[in-house]
């Protein structure tokens, strides 16, 4: 099997993303297909109890595959950067962090998961707010890490708080070097960061204690 990005497996299929292709893969590591719809693929989410899954190109777009039928269901292009993503627990919705490269500002969109249509999105007018990672717990509660910046356009805090409402409800605040630091082991959404990630992105030994949660992380601050 190749070294991937990403690798994800749900039980029943197993998918990696080499950047250029999404490898799929059934549970004896037999390769099934691969799709080359988008390019800069590096992460990636199953939709919760359904052999569907999605890739994130780091330019912004994401497409949607249904693996039982080893089929494209869509693409949705965005004009924008690699930033968080997350289905709700129940697989209704799709959250993205939304950044658009003509635009300072960064936005969370809803999608419903059976058409990939826009229910409704958040913070569009707020240009001081940016919008880096989306998770939920195990009580379903939406966890957002982002920061905020002064009237200079420089950074301010950083934060994790609560999505709740259309609002980011209880807060904590954190220093740069603090909101650094999370997002450093957070910035690839997988459970568990391939060997080829860490020999890209960490410059210390790999400390699986370090993996922890936003849930985890909002308490100790």
């Amino acid at each position: 099997m190749r070294n991937f990005w990403g690798f994800y497996n749900n039980g029943k299929y197993k998918v990696g993303c080499s950047g250029s292709a999404i490898y799929i893969y059934d549970e004896n590591n037999n390769e099934l297909a691969r799709f080359k719809d988008l390019s800069c693929i590096y992460s990636g989410a199953f939709q919760p109890n359904k052999n569907i899954f999605l890739a994130k190109s780091s330019l912004g777009s994401f497409a949607v595959y249904d693996l039982d039928k080893l089929r494209l269901i869509k693409v949705v292009v965005l004009d924008g950067g690699e930033d968080g993503f997350a289905f709700t627990p129940n697989g209704k919705y799709f959250y993205n962090i939304e950044k658009y490269l003509n635009s300072s500002s960064s936005k969370l969109v809803v999608y419903d998961s059976v058409n990939y249509k826009v229910v409704d999105s958040y913070f569009n007018e707020d240009d001081s707010l940016k919008l880096d990672i989306i998770e939920f717990d195990t009580s379903n509660n939406c966890y957002i890490l982002g920061y905020k910046m002064n009237s200079k356009g420089m950074f301010k805090h950083g934060f994790i708080g609560i999505f709740q409402d259309g609002k980011i409800i209880n807060q904590k605040f954190m220093n740069g070097k603090r909101y650094k630091n999370i997002l450093y082991f957070k910035k690839v959404n997988v459970n568990e960061p391939t060997k080829k990630y860490i020999e890209k992105n960490y410059s210390e030994k790999y400390n699986k204690e370090k993996w922890t949660t936003l849930s985890e992380e909002h308490l100790k601050l």
